[in-house]
């Protein structure tokens, strides 16, 4: 039988859910229903409880220490002092009783019902609390709380499941939201199925929020799910909410509000399904998402912030959204009503053996550690590939690059190049290993997004890689794919061979984003020269491209100079006497060449090949050999051959143990593996 008069419906205007008679209903006093015990950091002045009337009869709090004055009892008894509010708490009505009262309201300024102030200290392992209406000579509440039960420490607190039950352990629960929610008390026992609002219509203004009553419930579950502050220009800004919960849920009059204050109240008998959606355009809300920084709150009517966030450095295009771990990131995907979505960023990696092979040599490309939806291979003469991992061969001696695109779903690309040199070991051409230019025209050769301090001081450098100089006037750079809003190099400029061109940030007015972005460079024509994305930069570290066409992070940036990576090996020379032929501690390992890059470095191995470029043709010391594979030898030193022996004249009969660096070729390109490298002659 319904039990609200009407005169006590018109006292409490916008209670959420309209309380049902409990027959089984046995107290006759105030309980407690929540507890502050170990705030987050330090307790000092921290600590609250919450109160509850869950009888028909208003009860009176008497406050002081005189007759029939009422009692809080934590390890001895405290007196209480109204510090808002009334004294007389209506049946299901809430007081709130703090350790500081000054401190409780800075830390939750939307409460506005019955607080009072006492002495108050509360045990952050266990404790035993009590209530007395007789100055302590007897207690009608007991509470005995243990921090298993939960909110230790970590900012929650412990809230009572049904007001109506004891207070065993199996009836309080940890609070669903950090520093609790003090004022609002769930009537478990009594709460309707379907989780509708009962506000009465207002009158005037149907938007208007009912009055704040500390004694609303508002359920949990719903949260801001994402935003969009910079849509395209066909698009408008939107603030979407999700029903994380399995029943529908009614926010008429709930309010979103800005960091500006600008507030929009929901209107009346707006409902979001069970695990749905709903999606608030500006052109309704009149809410003006920010582009630089913003913060958008749900609010109660009751004035509790019920969910939050904050964004700063927005993108067009990009919206602000929760993700599967309840955390906010930026997707590449706006997603008004529907799941959101977190397309990975493409990444291309090569993993090619052999890199030196015979004609008609098998060479296996695999792509293995790449991410994308789709992989492409490019190899030259040859159709597109798309398996992760292929066997391929050449029948022409040449450098051959082959090139691997990964695709994700919204066509964000990554690429990767490896070079494969084919020689014929019957008749070896040496001119095919002599480096050639890469490149025909200017290229982007390194960017520094997050200079250490002042973020004005970024800059992108662009490089002339061919053997001419080259006219850049008009060519443009900038951060989207048609060139809009790109910085165009007006005065007429030109770049010498093999010279650098700083392009900073306070001439281009580009600001490049700490988190990722993309660079675009454009000729004359507007039409894409090159273009770098990078993501996640560290402070003080530029992205650079090394020798080998490989973008890497450098702590070391290199403006208008060839760019820096690890710590390059340097040759000592050493004379190789018969004395250090002698047996080392741990014996050499003999290994074919083709499965060198699978020993562990500082190994000391021995080996066999061809000899196909003798040392002093690229430089004094180093030279190619090969078999089923071949390898790059750095900084070998010659010895004359062991007593009683002659040095053969076919480079085939020498066997190199390598005691000195090679260059170790796998996907990552920028490693150097350790082999030792000793000479000998075998007869």
């Amino acid at each position: 039988m319904l039990v609200v008069s009407i005169a006590l419906l018109v006292a409490i205007v916008g209670v959420y859910f309209i309380r049902y008679e409990n027959a089984s209903a046995q107290n006759s006093h105030l309980v407690f229903t929540e507890i502050m015990y170990d705030a987050e950091g330090s307790d000092t002045k921290r600590e609250w409880i919450e109160i509850y009337n869950p009888t028909d009869t208003p009860i009176t709090i008497i406050e002081g220490a005189g007759d029939g004055s009422w009692r809080f009892f934590d390890s001895s008894n405290h007196t209480l002092t109204l510090i808002t509010g009334n004294a007389l708490i209506p049946p299901e009505g809430v007081a709130i009783i703090a350790s500081d009262n000054a401190t409780f309201i800075a830390e939750h300024p939307s409460f506005s019902g019955t607080l009072f102030d006492t002495t108050m200290s509360l045990n952050n392992t266990s404790a035993n609390l009590k209530l007395s209406n007789d100055k302590g000579a007897t207690y009608f509440e007991t509470l005995t709380y243990a921090s298993d039960w939960g909110g230790a420490g970590d900012g929650f607190s412990l809230e009572k499941i049904d007001t109506d039950e004891t207070n065993d352990t199996s009836n309080w629960k940890q609070s669903a939201y950090k520093g609790g929610s003090p004022g609002e008390v769930v009537i478990a026992s009594s709460q309707p199925q379907n989780q509708q609002n009962t506000y009465p219509l207002p009158s005037s203004d149907e938007s208007s929020p009912p009055p704040s009553s500390p004694n609303v419930f508002f359920p949990e579950g719903i949260a801001i799910n994402e935003l969009y502050p910079w849509p395209r220009d066909t698009e408008d800004e939107f603030i979407e909410l999700a029903n994380h919960t399995e029943q529908a849920i009614d926010i008429s009059l709930w309010i979103i509000s800005d960091s500006s204050g600008k507030k929009y109240t929901i209107p009346q008998q707006t409902t979001i399904p069970s695990y749905g959606f709903i999606t608030l355009y500006r052109e309704k809300t009149k809410i003006v998402l920010n582009n630089s920084n913003d913060t958008i709150s749900l609010i109660f009517p009751s004035s509790k912030i019920t969910s939050k966030t904050s964004y700063t450095q927005a993108r067009q295009g990009i919206s602000w959204a929760r993700n599967e771990e309840d955390e906010f990131q930026w997707s590449k995907i706006p997603t008004p009503n529907v799941i959101n979505v977190f397309p990975l960023p493409p990444y291309a990696t090569v993993k090619a053996d052999p890199l030196f092979a015979d004609i008609n040599q098998p060479i296996t490309l695999d792509s293995t550690g790449s991410i994308g939806t789709i992989l492409e291979w490019n190899i030259p003469d040859a159709p597109i590939f798309t398996t992760p991992k292929l066997s391929y061969a050449f029948s022409i001696p040449g450098n051959y690059p082959i090139t691997l695109t990964a695709k994700n779903s919204i066509g964000e690309t990554a690429q990767q190049s490896v070079t494969i040199t084919v020689i014929d070991q019957s008749k070896p051409d040496i001119s095919i290993l002599i480096p050639q230019t890469k490149h025909t025209d200017i290229i982007l050769s390194e960017l520094l997004p997050n200079p250490i301090g002042n973020d004005k001081n970024e800059w992108i450098e662009i490089y002339n890689p061919t053997s001419a100089t080259v006219d850049i006037t008009n060519w443009a750079i900038g951060k989207e794919e048609d060139a809009r809003n790109a910085y165009v190099i007006s005065d007429q400029t030109t770049i010498a061979p093999g010279t650098y061109l700083i392009i900073p940030r306070i001439l281009s007015k580009i600001t490049l984003i700490n988190t990722a972005d993309t660079v675009y460079f454009f000729d004359a024509k507007k039409n894409i020269a090159d273009k770098i994305t990078y993501s996640e930069s560290e402070e003080g570290a530029s992205f650079a491209r090394d020798a080998d066409d490989i973008w890497l992070w450098t702590y070391t940036p290199t403006p208008g100079e060839a760019n820096k990576f690890a710590e390059k090996f340097t040759p000592t020379p050493m004379s190789l006497s018969s004395a250090s032929l002698e047996p080392q501690s741990t014996d050499p390992i003999i290994v074919d060449l083709s499965d060198i890059r699978d020993i562990e470095n500082g190994t000391i191995i021995t080996t066999e090949g061809v000899v196909t470029v003798q040392p002093k043709i690229f430089g004094t010391t180093q030279f190619y050999i090969m078999s089923d594979a071949g390898i790059q030898i750095y900084s070998a030193y010659y010895s004359t051959c062991a007593r009683n022996t002659r040095r053969s004249s076919r480079d085939s009969d020498c066997r190199y143990i390598s005691k000195r660096k090679r260059r170790a070729y796998h996907f990552f390109r920028n490693s150097i593996r350790n082999i030792r490298t000793h000479h000998f002659c075998a007869r």
